[in-house]
């Protein structure tokens, strides 16, 4: 069996050997199931991890046919990734109340502090300072620019030039950049653009060209079929997406829709050959 944590592409995976069956507490009646609910109901109690349950072959073939780690997933797919994080929890929230849903769980892309500086072109103007200028000094100072190159052999290496790291590794240091205006007076970005930490991607999902943010869950204890086609009645009549956005669902139940309209060809063509 395996028990993975939260969903996304560094999910930690710990492998857990079972005993033979007729070894395991009579409380579980030998049942794979029970054994599952009484391990999740332990695990649940430590927060902000949300668990899954799979085995390894069954958690490598899922991942290859919906491209996400979850037996059953919903894609929603669209531009603003706050936007689409919001979706998520609303889904969530809704698959909560269908009968034999579990390990319901969204894969996270916001959480990664970013630090943006706006330029302000006003104020930019009024030093005669270039917008340019200005990108070419958060650059310069903060990423590095090449300014030679280091010739080895035949190999050749840029030689990059930045700040120390004392001079631009916190908001403040960023902000006390200098640069030359025309009128030789030396202006710190913080005069010239506005600076500020938000929240901002940690890791951009993508299918056909398109972003998404997924929603894993599992079906236990019911068929697969009523189960994510109850869940799909529900977030269809619930849940409106802006223009340009959009749903799918994938996994288990995809290959099962497949494999159904698959049987039906071959029934109705052995139908048309018998009669």
């Amino acid at each position: 069996m395996t028990a993975r944590t939260r969903p996304d592409s560094l999910t930690p995976k710990y492998f857990v050997d079972l005993k033979p069956k007729n070894q395991w507490r009579p409380v579980f009646h030998e049942d794979k199931e029970q054994l599952i609910a009484a391990m999740n109901a332990e695990l649940s109690e430590i927060p902000g991890v949300n668990w899954n349950f799979s085995q390894p072959i069954a958690d490598n073939m899922e991942e290859a046919v919906s491209g996400v780690k979850g037996e059953l997933a919903l894609k929603i797919f669209g531009d603003d990734l706050k936007l689409l994080e919001a979706k998520a929890d609303e889904i969530v929230a809704i698959m909560h109340g269908v009968k034999g849903i579990e390990d319901l769980g969204v894969f996270r892309v916001i959480g990664q502090p970013n630090l943006n500086v706006i330029v302000d072109r006003q104020r930019a103007a009024r030093y005669q300072i270039n917008v340019a200028d200005v990108q070419d000094a958060i650059q310069t100072a903060v990423g590095g620019n090449a300014v030679s190159q280091v010739l080895q052999g035949e190999q050749r290496f840029d030689l990059v030039l930045r700040y120390q790291t004392p001079y631009r590794d916190t908001k403040e240091a960023i902000a006390n950049i200098r640069l030359l205006a025309p009128s030789g007076e030396r202006v710190s970005l913080g005069q010239l653009c506005s600076i500020e930490t938000t929240d901002g991607a940690s890791e951009i999902y993508r299918e056909a060209n398109q972003r998404y943010v997924a929603v894993k869950y599992s079906v236990r204890g019911r068929d697969l079929g009523s189960t994510v086609e109850e869940a799909m009645a529900k977030v269809n009549r619930q849940v409106k997406l802006p223009p340009g956005y959009k749903y799918d669902w994938a996994g288990e139940y995809e290959s099962q829709k497949r494999s159904q309209a698959r049987l039906a060809v071959i029934v109705r063509s052995r139908s048309s050959s018998s009669s």
